[in-house]
């Protein structure tokens, strides 16, 4: 069976390798600023940055949304952001410093940026080794736990951008707008993924899909539902369906037979025989 690749998959693919390409064809074509090396490294560096926030956000955005593709995308993301900062490394230490280690020692404790960006590489460096399904059955919990240091690398990766800057984060002096914006974002995702948050917002979530149920019911007494377009329709069912659907598909084993018989029945028992065969082919 012929693997498929979903649009969100192959948007993530492209758009990760994007900065790469372009980077190597700046380099050929003699395109980067007066100070080669420094440009090479500011632009993996916001690459890496940028593709963690992203996988830092899949969880909050199934929290929020409901997008359980966003969690099988996770891993990919983390990857790619390991792959930036392992050629952000080793732009520093091959291009920039020359492999001497005695010159890279004294920068790492001279320099605090780089000694906090040395930091987050080492803490990242095992959860990238240990992100595949052999790792996760070998090491259990464990795993989970290991897995749990992004919440202090986000915020060290973050520092390390400010420091690097030529401003005052904490001042709010000098070139702070894209290290002020990343670690907005992240404070966000961390306090989105706090227990006491997630549940208020499954709740909120929850009244919104009972309101729009009530809507639906409305919509359907007035005859006025099937005068809706089948995207608005096709929206509306796949939006109050999501919660039910996720935990009828724990008990509906591993079939996606299963599956897919569980939310067919589940829609005819709401809409009265309004499957999604008929959104998608409404005559």
């Amino acid at each position: 069976m012929k693997r498929r690749f979903t649009p969100l998959q192959i948007v993530l693919h492209i758009s990760a390798w994007i900065p790469l390409i372009l980077l190597v064809f700046d380099f050929l074509a003699g395109r980067l600023s007066v100070n080669p090396i420094q440009d090479m490294e500011q632009r993996t560096g916001r690459a890496a940055i940028t593709l963690l926030v992203l996988s830092l956000a899949c969880t909050p955005l199934n929290t929020v949304f409901g997008w359980r593709e966003a969690l099988t995308r996770r891993r990919a993301l983390g990857l790619y952001a390991f792959m930036y900062a392992t050629i952000h490394m080793l732009v520093f230490v091959g291009l920039d410093y020359g492999l001497s280690w005695p010159l890279i020692r004294d920068a790492i404790l001279e320099k605090r940026y780089i000694l906090v960006g040395a930091l987050s590489f080492l803490l990242l460096l095992p959860m990238a080794i240990t992100s595949f399904k052999y790792w996760m059955k070998r090491l259990g919990r464990n795993w989970t736990r290991l897995h749990r240091l992004i919440y202090l690398v986000a915020p060290l990766v973050v520092l390390h951008y400010a420091w690097a800057k030529k401003g005052d984060l904490f001042h709010l002096r000098g070139d702070i707008l894209r290290p002020l914006v990343y670690g907005l974002i992240v404070i966000l995702l961390l306090l989105l993924r706090l227990p006491t948050v997630r549940r208020a917002l499954r709740i909120g979530r929850r009244l919104l899909q009972f309101l729009v149920r009530k809507v639906i019911s409305i919509f359907k007494r007035s005859r006025r539902f099937d005068g809706l377009n089948d995207g608005m329709r096709r929206c509306l069912l796949a939006f109050i369906s999501t919660e039910r659907h996720e935990r009828q598909v724990k008990t509906a084993g591993n079939s996606d037979i299963g599956r897919v018989r569980t939310a067919q029945t589940e829609l005819r028992s709401k809409f009265g025989g309004f499957t999604q065969e008929r959104i998608i082919n409404p005559h």
